[in-house]
């Protein structure tokens, strides 16, 4: 049986979710903060894979989450499952409903879906809805970390 090693980078992006990442907080905290947390490793996945174009360069804010999702996704296609895609995806219209309602209806239910809808085997655990979540985030992060510097990428050159 082969060890698994993780990279610096898994390692200090480890460090920085645990940091940040504020544990059986407020459900919304808590959405927002992982949110946060899922998009910087998606941008960093960008930036890794995509060199030489100032156009594509991801240092501001001027894309959404969306487009760097779907970025993320497209780049990464051949190497994790789609529900990874379909479960940041929901994260982000959680966090879209709670950005733009300031009592977003619902919101608990979504949670309870995405929950879910990861196949961690988490949501036989029973420790309650924000507990779950966060350790669905931890793990879409953890994933989305492992992915940034992964010597078999692809990396495309403008």
């Amino acid at each position: 049986m082969e060890s698994y090693n993780p990279s610096e980078h898994e390692i200090e992006s480890f460090k920085r979710f645990m940091k940040l990442m504020p544990q059986n907080a407020d459900l919304e905290l808590t959405i927002l903060k992982g949110h946060l947390l899922i998009e910087e490793q998606l941008r960093a996945i960008i930036k890794e894979r995509i060199k030489g174009n100032k156009a594509l360069e991801l240092d501001n804010n001027n894309w959404s989450f969306y487009h760097v999702l779907r970025l993320s996704e497209a780049l990464c296609h051949d190497e994790e499952d789609a529900i990874l895609w379909k479960c940041i995806a929901k994260l982000n219209k959680i966090r879209n409903d709670m950005a733009h309602n300031l009592e977003p209806k619902g919101l608990n239910d979504r949670v309870d879906d995405l929950n879910e809808a990861w196949p961690s085997g988490f949501a036989e655990l029973e420790k309650g809805r924000n507990a779950l979540l966060d350790l669905t985030l931890w793990s879409i992060y953890t994933i989305l970390s492992g992915l940034v510097k992964t010597p078999s990428a692809k990396i495309i050159q403008l």
